[in-house]
């Protein structure tokens, strides 16, 4: 009987994934943005054991969410896609588990602490604020669900699109002074409404 690999039964794995992709992007959506899916590494075998069958092999994998999916139906499809595969292929062995869940979450852009900070953005920009949804790892996700109220608003930095200031290979993130020196003052003058104060006095 033929030695089993680990890596090829990942590979197997890996395809499958890869196609399934697609269809879970276009099962989900929220305000124009579809969770992302990295298969992000494969490790298997043993580099200074070239010579042996490598028995093990683990795919990690990041897939986002948006804010009414639960993780745990993900991790359920994927044991799907791998139960899929042992139907044709009964020596493949494999699990699925989950090591970092941060569910996706819409904030509430009536709150009062939305509406101050999209007040104060008008009102020194001259224009409303986007109201968009980004599947970003931030602490947003763990305060609002721990019932803190919480926005997500600043300076776009490397994903803001258009402008000069934004991605550089050189020398990584960074903003523009002017960028930086407006949020500061949106966060004022939004602080300032919260509390009963006018924003000038600020």
């Amino acid at each position: 009987m033929p030695a089993v690999s680990a890596i090829d039964k990942a590979a197997k794995i890996y395809q499958a994934i890869k196609e399934w992709i697609p269809s879970y992007q276009e099962r989900h959506e929220y305000l124009g943005e579809r969770p992302n899916v990295n298969i992000a590494s494969m490790r298997g075998g043993w580099p200074w054991r070239a010579a042996r069958n490598p028995i093990e092999c683990s795919l990690y994998i990041d897939v986002r969410t948006i804010h009414d999916q639960n993780s745990m139906d993900v991790k359920q499809e994927l044991e799907e896609i791998i139960e899929g595969l042992r139907s044709t292929d009964e020596d493949l062995e494999a699990e699925v588990e989950l090591y970092v869940m941060n569910p996706g979450v819409a904030l509430d852009p009536s709150s009062p602490v939305a509406g101050a900070v999209s007040a104060a953005h008008e009102m020194l920009t001259g224009v409303p604020p986007a109201h968009v949804y980004k599947h970003t790892g931030h602490d947003a996700t763990h305060l609002e669900r721990g019932g803190i109220t919480t926005i997500v608003y600043g300076p776009g930095g490397r994903t803001q699109q258009g402008g000069v200031w934004g991605w550089s290979k050189d020398i990584g993130e960074h903003l523009h002074v002017d960028e930086f020196a407006a949020s500061a003052r949106v966060y004022a003058a939004a602080a300032a409404e919260i509390c009963g104060w006018v924003a000038s006095e600020v």
